[in-house]
Formats: C-alpha cells, sequence, structure tokens
C-alpha cells in the first residue's frame, strides 16, 4: 500500500529515528543485563512530545490519527520494542477516556497523560483470565458513594511506573456476562493498590512487567470510566488500537532485523565471496521483505480504518489480521536473521539475538494470534470483508 508521508508525520518519523538511534540504542545492554526500567528515555519520549500523540488538541495533546502513530511506533521499534510498547500501553487508557470518559475526567487526565509523569496502564489481564476476559474475577462493589475494588491483575505494563491504572473489574453477579463487566481508573498511592515483583521474561528487558494488586482499594465513583456495565465493550473496542499499534511495533522490529541481515550478507565472505551471493540467502532476504511489506499494507489499512470509523467491525477485523500477520512475520523475519547470522546470530553482541526473543511477545500480547484467527473467521462468516 502506497502511503505518501504528510510533512507532520516525516517530521515525527525522523524525531522517532534520532531517539531510537541517539537514546536507546546505547542504552540496549544495560537494559538487558539489568532489566531496569531506564526513566531517561521515558523523559526524551515526553520532551519529544511522544506521551501526546494520541491526546486531543483540546486536551493539550498533538491529536495525531491512529496512522501517524503506527509510523512513529515503527520507527522506534527498528532499534527497540521498548519505546512504542511504552507508549501504546499508556495510549490504550488516553483512548479509553477518550472515547468513553466524560468531560470532567477528560479535562482532569488527558492533559496529565501527556508526559513521563502521568503514565498509564491497562489492567486486563487476571491470573485465570488473559483472552477470555469474561473470566474475570477481579470485583468492584458498591459501598455507600464508592467503590470497593480487590483483585490481582497479571502481566500488566507499566505496573510500578505508571501513575495511572485502568482496571476492569466485575460489577455484575452472573457469571460469564458481559454486562457485568465495568472499568475504574485508580491512581497509584491509593491505598490498598500494590505491585508483584517485576517479571523476568525471555525478552523485552527493561519494560516493567508485574502484577497489580488491589486489596480493598476505595474510590470515588467518579472514578467509574463509561457507565456500569460498559467494560466489556471499553475492553473489546479499545484493543482494536492497541492491536495496531502492536502490529506497528512489530513490523518495526522485523524491519531492524532485515537491515541487520541485509548488511551482514554482503559483509560476511565464505567460500571466497559475500554470502549474498549465494541464492538461498537471497532467497531468504527475499521472504523476509515480501514478509514486511504486506504486513504494513494491513497495518496501513487497519490504521485508516480506525481513523474513519473506529468503532466499525471492519475496524476489529483488519486490526486482527495487521496484528495476528505482523507478530507472525516479525518472529519469522528475526528467527530467519539469525539463521542468516549463524553463530553471530546466536551471540548477544548481535542484535538479532534478542530481536527474536522480543518477537516472540508480540504473538502472545494482545490477544494470541490464535484468538485474533478466530475473530477474523468470525467477521469473515458475518459478512464484514467486501472483496
Amino acid at each position: 500500500m502506497l502511503v505518501e508521508l504528510t510533512e507532520e508525520q516525516r517530521m515525527i518519523k525522523e524525531t522517532a529515528k534520532k531517539i531510537s538511534e541517539d537514546y536507546v540504542a546505547p542504552r540496549i545492554p544495560q537494559m538487558e543485563e539489568t532489566g531496569e526500567f531506564p526513566w531517561d528515555i521515558a523523559q526524551v519520549l515526553a520532551r519529544e512530545g511522544f506521551f501526546k500523540l494520541p491526546i486531543p488538541a483540546e486536551y493539550e495533546g498533538l491529536g495525531v490519527d491512529l496512522l501517524t502513530i503506527c509510523i512513529a511506533y515503527e520507527e522506534l521499534a527498528k532499534v527497540s520494542c521498548f519505546a512504542p510498547d511504552l507508549l501504546f500501553a499508556a495510549s490504550a487508557v488516553v483512548t479509553a477516556i477518550k472515547l468513553f470518559g466524560d468531560e470532567v475526567q477528560k479535562r482532569e487526565y488527558l492533559p496529565m497523560m501527556g508526559d513521563e509523569k502521568g503514565i498509564a496502564a491497562w489492567c486486563l489481564t487476571e491470573p485465570g483470565a488473559g483472552s477470555d476476559i469474561l473470566s474475570l474475577s477481579t470485583t468492584a462493589k458498591l459501598e455507600g458513594d464508592r467503590y470497593v475494588l480487590n483483585g490481582r491483575k497479571r502481566f500488566i505494563t507499566n505496573a510500578g511506573v505508571a501513575k495511572y491504572y485502568l482496571i476492569f473489574a466485575k460489577t455484575g453477579t452472573r457469571e460469564r456476562d458481559k454486562e457485568s463487566i465495568s472499568a475504574f481508573l485508580v491512581e497509584k498511592g491509593t491505598p490498598g493498590l500494590e505491585f508483584g515483583e517485576n517479571e523476568k521474561k525471555m525478552g523485552m528487558h527493561g519494560m516493567a512487567t508485574a502484577d497489580v494488586i488491589l486489596e480493598d482499594v476505595s474510590i470515588a465513583t467518579e472514578n467509574l470510566v463509561g457507565e456500569i456495565g460498559q467494560g466489556y465493550y471499553i475492553a473489546t473496542k479499545g484493543m482494536n488500537g492497541v492491536r495496531v499499534n502492536g502490529a506497528a511495533t512489530a513490523l518495526g522490529l522485523a524491519e531492524g532485523a532485515l537491515a541487520i541481515a541485509a548488511d551482514y550478507s554482503k559483509e560476511r565472505v565464505q567460500f571466497g565471496k559475500p554470502i549474498a551471493n549465494f541464492q538461498a540467502i537471497r532467497l531468504m532476504l527475499a521472504d523476509m521483505l515480501m514478509e514486511i511489506e504486506a504486513a504494513k499494507g494491513l497495518i496501513y489499512k487497519a490504521a485508516m480504518i480506525l481513523d474513519r470509523d473506529y468503532f466499525s467491525p471492519e475496524g476489529a477485523l483488519y486490526a486482527s489480521m495487521a496484528k495476528c500477520y505482523a507478530t507472525d512475520a516479525a518472529m519469522k523475519v528475526s528467527t530467519d536473521a539469525v539463521q542468516i547470522l549463524g553463530g553471530y546470530g546466536y551471540m548477544r553482541d548481535y542484535q538479532v539475538e534478542r530481536m527474536m526473543r522480543d518477537a516472540k511477545l508480540w504473538q502472545i500480547g494482545d490477544g494470541t494470534n490464535q484468538i485474533q484467527r478466530l475473530i477474523i473467521g468470525k467477521h469473515l462468516l458475518q459478512g464484514v470483508w467486501k472483496d
């Protein structure tokens, strides 16, 4: 898909590239070694306005469209997926408030989420509820004029470093009922809100990932986002943008891995000539490039559909297709990049080893690719797709 970038998009893309190369790349070894959250990178992203991208201008944001955000995340991810993962986990909460919050919530919270001091976290997954949202066990009970929340959220991105937490909890009594789930905004420091230890992950080192623990967390009724019983709808609709953002991140990772593999193939000499001259290597590189370009077409189309009508069934279909295809492509491309680099690809001195580990997350997070295929099949059979 040919997309002519606007002047604004080119500027954001160039800024993202500079951040990645000048600030993120030098920090990767320490992030990999210690797993510590790099606040300095978050501060740079804030200074350059990246937290403000999805926030409407009337709430002190930049108000760019989803396509532009995808272009930014794609560029950031060519070096590391850390920055886009941090940003779109926060932007998921921004989107929920933007689409479902009342005017008071928008004016109070959206400006606060425009920098690293107001990082947000999307709290949906639980120990017993991942893709199956209706299995949530976290509860929110109305006691007088306040809600009291109890439960535990698992694998939450930005847990502990975020200031705001969008908690999905059961407010009804019926089991597996879509209208029994609601969404609440909880601020860090609220009594009873605690965090587990930062998870030791296969990849994405430096990204804060931990449990969010709620023990008799008392919040005002004004912290309800949307209407009571609207949480399932907020979660499923909110995931459309998250999935496209994740797809763009996976795309950037794949592009970065391909660039490393292509450069290496021209430099590595075996049997008296660069390995790029061997047909087997060229065929692998060709397949990697085709996967990337096909994924890019799906992602950009999904973003443009959602920009036109965020709540359309077609948008949900293409979001799932983009997420599924792009993340599978990222896993394949990064694995092939390791193969092309051979023994060097298995070593940490070469970035493709890390990229392959990071790529695996994107096939799992934001709804597994098996779930995406079920969604795609359902929409196809319902007639959503038009040839």
